[in-house]
């Protein structure tokens, strides 16, 4: 089940972005676009993922990053975290953290 809260990056203080939590995704992932915008600077040498879609649609990405998140649920209950993620063409909320993410 996909549920929803807002997380800050540290490396931007004061802006907040939308975040789904998805225990069926096997990696996290970033809006490329909203990575850019906040200065976030890739990790050099990554390995870059060719991820799956829907049937063999490929969808590739651009950088990974990783960052300190503070998120946020509705309650208010804070948690500080890292976060490596793959910066994709993405529409919607602009961080999906996945199951490796979770199980931390």
């Amino acid at each position: 089940m996909k549920r929803t809260c807002s997380a800050s990056v540290d490396s931007s203080p004061g802006k907040e972005l939308g975040v789904i939590l998805d225990p069926q995704a096997d990696v996290s992932l970033i809006s490329q676009r909203i990575a850019v915008e906040m200065g976030m600077t890739p990790i050099e040498n990554a390995e870059l993922p060719r991820l799956g879609w829907i049937g063999a649609q490929r969808q590739s990405t651009y950088a990974a990053y990783a960052f300190q998140v503070r998120l946020s649920d509705d309650n208010g209950v804070e948690r500080r975290t890292h976060v490596t993620a793959y910066g994709v063409d993405k529409e919607g909320l602009p961080l999906l953290l996945g199951n490796p993410f979770l199980k931390q």
